[in-house]
C-alpha cells in the first residue's frame, strides 16, 4: 500500500501571510476598538471623568502601539494629546488609553476629593478596567474572529 502524503505548501503559505500581515492589523484595531470603549466608559460610566469646564474630559486620547488612534468623545475644551511618549511593548502589542490634563492623575488618585458632578470620582480609569477588562479582550477576539 502506497502511504498517504499531503502536501501543505499551499496552507503553509497562506497561513504566514495570514500571521505576519492580516493578524497584526486586525490585533492593533482590536485594541484600538478596546481602548476607545474604555474611553466612552471613563466618560459615561460612574465614577466618571470629573467634569467642571470640560478641559479634562476633552483631553482624552486613545494610543496604540505609539499612534494616535482618538481622542476623548466628550469635552469641547481640553485638548487630546496627539502623539505618544510610549512605544510597542517588548511583549508585543500597547494600548494607551489615558487623559493628559495637568490634574488628571491627582484627580484620578483622589479618593477623599469631594467632585461637584455627582456622578464623578477618582479611578475613573482604573475602575473600568477591572470591571469591564473581560469585555475589552472580547472586542479584540471578536475583531480577530471575524477578520475585519
Amino acid at each position: 500500500m502506497k502511504p498517504l502524503t499531503i502536501n501543505f505548501s499551499d496552507f503553509n503559505k497562506k497561513f504566514k501571510n495570514i500571521i505576519t500581515n492580516k493578524a497584526p492589523a486586525l490585533i492593533q484595531r482590536g485594541f484600538a476598538q478596546a481602548g476607545m470603549q474604555l474611553m466612552r466608559d471613563a466618560v459615561m460610566e460612574r465614577p466618571t471623568v470629573p467634569i467642571d469646564e470640560g478641559w479634562l474630559r476633552g483631553s482624552g486620547s486613545v494610543f496604540v502601539n505609539g499612534k494616535f488612534v482618538a481622542e476623548s468623545p466628550s469635552g469641547k475644551k481640553g485638548k487630546a494629546a496627539k502623539s505618544d511618549n510610549t512605544s510597542k511593548d517588548k511583549n508585543g502589542d500597547c494600548a494607551v488609553v489615558g487623559f493628559n490634563a495637568p490634574y488628571a492623575a491627582r484627580l484620578h488618585e483622589a479618593e477623599r476629593f469631594k467632585f461637584r458632578e455627582p456622578s464623578a470620582g477618582p479611578k475613573f480609569l482604573e475602575s473600568k478596567l477591572i470591571r469591564h477588562r473581560n469585555e475589552y479582550f472580547k472586542i479584540i477576539a471578536n475583531i480577530i474572529k471575524r477578520g475585519n
